[in-house]
């Protein structure tokens, strides 16, 4: 087990994967790499390092090519590995398909969750026909309403991130409405934390106090620093997260042991 993981009375314990992009085809390949096998290795080592998670979040790309097949698949496994999950669709994913599938009392989407001395808002960044993300006037309403909870520490949850990473061909599907977002956000100290996937790359910096996390997928790597589309050749990995009763947050990321077989580093986009 992670070192840290698990030690702090009364945290809140969440593992978040992200960006599987899985496809109907269980041999079905993104820049050569198998995303059905790297997923369950990420997942098979998560639930090994961190059996006694408190929720599973997964923040979006969840299926590359938004298939019946690969959104079902992807359920069942959940179901035999996880002890809570909580989904956000990502700009690859059909939200509709998404949520058809996720539909059952063990699954929490698009809504406010209550863990303890935290709340979790998830915010659904899709929008259609875009690799962009963009809050919606009823997601920031929703955001407000949430944050009218000034007795709980708030972690927001989505696909896309709220600013720029350094890498000039991703950070033009960022969220486009980022300036709505930090006018609520930064009016509320009670929010602690902001986590989200996209970037397929691992991300922790401050925004005003508030901890910014972005998390590698369990896929594919994204060349941090990158002018244009790049591969990392890291492993897939994701992160997990204690929260603490104080509002601290202790997270770390966590990747497989190598990267898996099939990679192709020349590609130049997908």
């Amino acid at each position: 087990m992670t070192s840290g993981y698990g030690q702090e009375a009364g945290a809140i314990h969440i593992v978040q994967l992200t960006d599987p992009h899985l496809y109907a085809d269980p041999a079905g390949t993104l820049l050569g790499m198998n995303t059905r096998d790297s997923f369950l290795d990420c997942l098979a080592q998560a639930m090994r390092q961190h059996a006694d998670h408190d929720l599973v979040l997964l923040t979006g790309d969840l299926v590359h090519d938004e298939s019946d097949t690969a959104y079902e698949w992807l359920c069942e496994q959940l179901q035999k590995n996880a002890n809570r999950v909580a989904i956000l669709p990502g700009n690859h994913d059909n939200p509709v398909t998404l949520f058809r599938h996720f539909a059952n009392d063990a699954t929490v989407h698009g809504q406010r969750l209550i863990l303890e001395r935290w709340q979790l808002v998830l915010l659904d960044t899709h929008l259609d026909g875009s690799e962009a993300g963009r809050l919606g006037d009823r997601q920031l309403q929703f955001l407000e309403h949430c944050l009218a909870d000034h007795e709980r520490w708030t972690l927001v949850c989505m696909h896309h991130p709220p600013v720029a990473t350094g890498s000039a061909w991703l950070d033009t599907m960022q969220l486009q409405n980022a300036d709505a977002f930090w006018h609520i956000i930064d009016n509320n100290p009670r929010v602690t934390g902001i986590l989200f996937g996209h970037i397929h790359q691992a991300m922790d910096t401050l925004h005003k106090g508030c901890r910014l996390l972005g998390t590698p997928s369990t896929c594919i790597q994204f060349l941090p620093g990158s002018e244009r589309f790049a591969i990392d050749p890291q492993p897939p990995g994701y992160r997990w997260l204690a929260l603490l009763p104080d509002g601290n947050i202790h997270t770390a990321i966590e990747r497989l042991p190598a990267v898996p077989p099939g990679l192709d580093l020349r590609q130049e986009g997908y």
